[in-house]
């Protein structure tokens, strides 16, 4: 016969003890999903891109934080073919975060000649950039590309863009 030398109430604080570390490890681990970026405050900002003097027609928009202004992530829009066209901010809200943006422009073209759609892919379909380097390239980036978003935001953004190929 065996004697036990172990309480039992010794044997329930060793249960606490080990529940106290489970729970504690699942603390530290949380709940396994990817931490949320923080919101950021957006302002509407739409406008106009001008190509030699015309309405830019499919021209794409890219919004780089530039200078102090930080962000999540860039901002986008698309010009209709009035040229016209709204920003949308990469959590797919309309709106841009107020601050100091480089802004780079494209507008491919398909072998056929024809714009790409909104959610067309340039290497997929063999399109070929037709705005300048000066204008589509971020390595060529400076002042002609520079724009300030004011608090208030703004619908009067206008661009124009010379030397398209």
């Amino acid at each position: 016969m065996l004697i036990s030398t172990q309480s039992s109430h010794s044997r329930w604080i060793s249960y606490l003890d080990f529940s106290a570390l489970l729970f504690l490890v699942f603390l530290m681990t949380g709940c396994g999903g990817e931490p949320t970026p923080p919101e950021e405050k957006l302002v509407s900002v739409s406008g106009v891109v001008k190509v030699n003097g015309k309405p830019g027609d499919g021209v794409r928009l890219f919004f780089s934080p530039a200078g102090d202004t930080k962000g999540v992530g860039g901002c986008w829009a698309l010009c209709d073919s009035e040229g016209k066209f709204k920003v949308i901010h990469s959590s797919s809200k309309e709106g841009i975060p107020v601050g100091a943006y480089q802004v780079t422009f494209s507008k491919w073209l398909k072998p056929d000649g024809s714009t790409l759609g909104e959610k067309d892919s340039p290497t997929m379909v063999n399109a070929k950039q037709t705005i300048a380097a000066r204008w589509s390239d971020m390595q060529n980036v400076g002042p002609h590309n520079l724009t300030e978003i004011p608090a208030s935001g703004t619908s009067t953004l206008e661009f124009n863009i010379d030397g398209v190929k």
